[in-house]
């Protein structure tokens, strides 16, 4: 993965780059069409990818991991049912305070509440059981919430957080200069709050 200032990147490598950043070594997740863009930067990043046979072991998976390390483990799962069927999974790391950052795929921004394949409200739908919900709606901020997801997971009480991306986020390009990464970002203690 190239970090060349001014040259164009996606949404999916930005956030192969930010999970990268952040030292995750492992990744639970059941393929799908809406995570693909993050997949392909994925392939050759060093970090390993367990392909699961259903989103509930990932989930599970994920809960174990942080539970062994006390660093977030990470799920990945695509839209509509792949997301549903980690919900026990979330759930559970949510009452045990283990730190998890569940990623998912959504439908594009301009097909949301159009009757889309796999359109659904997943934030509204999994906010009861993670600390917080955040959905990028612009390439250029993905780095900031992968970075927000983790912190958040870790601090204090930990649990689980949802980190959404609607796959036209993750397919756009973006010159690689306009993207917020930690060279760029305010650093969370010492920024104004």
């Amino acid at each position: 993965m190239s970090s060349d200032s001014g040259s164009s990147v996606s949404g999916g490598q930005l956030v192969a780059e930010a999970l990268l950043e952040k030292n995750v070594e492992y990744i639970f997740t059941l393929s799908g069409g809406h995570i693909t863009p993050i997949y392909q930067f994925l392939e050759n990043s060093g970090i390993t990818l367990f392909d699961t046979r259903h989103e509930q072991a990932a989930a599970f998976m994920a809960e174990a991991w942080g539970k062994m390390t006390r660093t977030p483990g990470v799920a990945m799962v695509t839209a509509g049912p792949g997301f549903t069927n980690c919900l026990t999974g979330i759930a559970s790391s949510f009452f045990s305070n283990t730190p998890l950052v569940l990623i998912a795929g959504c439908v594009g921004l301009d097909n949301k509440e159009r009757l889309d394949l796999q359109d659904m409200p997943q934030e509204a739908v999994i906010s009861p059981m993670v600390k917080k919900t955040l959905v990028c709606h612009k390439p250029e901020r993905v780095w900031e919430y992968v970075d927000m997801a983790f912190r958040t997971a870790a601090a204090g009480r930990p649990g689980p957080v949802y980190l959404e991306f609607p796959v036209d986020v993750l397919n756009a390009r973006v010159d690689r200069s306009a993207a917020r990464t930690p060279d760029t970002m305010p650093d969370s203690r010492t920024a104004d709050r």
